[in-house]
């Protein structure tokens, strides 16, 4: 019985890291799109995420628009621009 309570809090640790990460769905030079739970993540470990993508391009990260797709704690999807740095200025 022990085992099986071990298993099953590890399946619902690694379901929920899984699920809590952003994911980008989207990327190119000129921007990128980053799907998150909204509960799960901040909006610096977002901006983050597409901070290092758009330095992948040598550009910057610029917030265009997030939005929610369902109630608080479902997906969101948050758009930036990679913009040249002098752009973002």
């Amino acid at each position: 019985m022990r085992t099986f309570a071990i298993v099953a809090a590890l399946a619902v640790a690694t379901a929920v890291g899984a699920c809590s990460k952003p994911t980008i769905t989207g990327a190119n030079r000129d921007h990128v799109v980053i799907k998150t739970d909204t509960w799960m993540n901040s909006a610096e470990t977002i901006a983050a995420k597409a901070g290092e993508e758009c330095a992948r391009h040598g550009r910057v990260a610029v917030l265009v628009e997030s939005s929610a797709d369902g109630p608080i704690g479902q997906r969101q999807f948050t758009r930036f621009d990679c913009v040249d740095a002098a752009e973002a200025e």
